[in-house]
């Protein structure tokens, strides 16, 4: 208990760079891998992990009830989605298995470079 105030204070000991995050089984401690693709061949262009609950709070919020913000939204779908879906059903990547911010970003940054190198192996670059 703190003297000051007689509450409480909650914090992760193990890992106090990581983030409360919602989950179907309840709140854990983690981070969240935000990765920026390239649109016609699905290559990670940037990578990284970050001790927040959600990746909201990381992009420059524009305004999706435009034409163009609608136009721009959908194409996500066919862009990044599928490159998510890979990381995280085929390499079954479902949470990152280390602690500090440091290694989870470098955790983060190996599984999207598995995924280009696949993607350039499957596309005629490995010879």
């Amino acid at each position: 208990m703190t003297p000051n105030k007689g509450n409480i204070r909650k914090s992760n000991r193990t890992d106090n760079e990581s983030a409360k995050m919602a989950t179907s089984k309840g709140v854990i401690q983690g981070y969240t891998g935000v990765a920026a693709v390239d649109a016609k061949h699905q290559i990670i262009v940037d990578a990284q992990a970050h001790g927040t609950g959600s990746e909201q709070e990381l992009l420059v919020k524009a305004r999706i009830d435009s034409p163009e913000g609608r136009a721009r939204y959908g194409r996500r779908f066919a862009t990044v989605e599928p490159v998510f879906g890979n990381l995280r059903h085929n390499k079954q990547l479902n949470r990152f298995t280390l602690r500090s911010q440091r290694k989870v970003d470098a955790q983060w940054k190996l599984y999207c470079l598995v995924h280009n190198i696949e993607k350039l192996a499957h596309h005629g670059y490995a010879q």
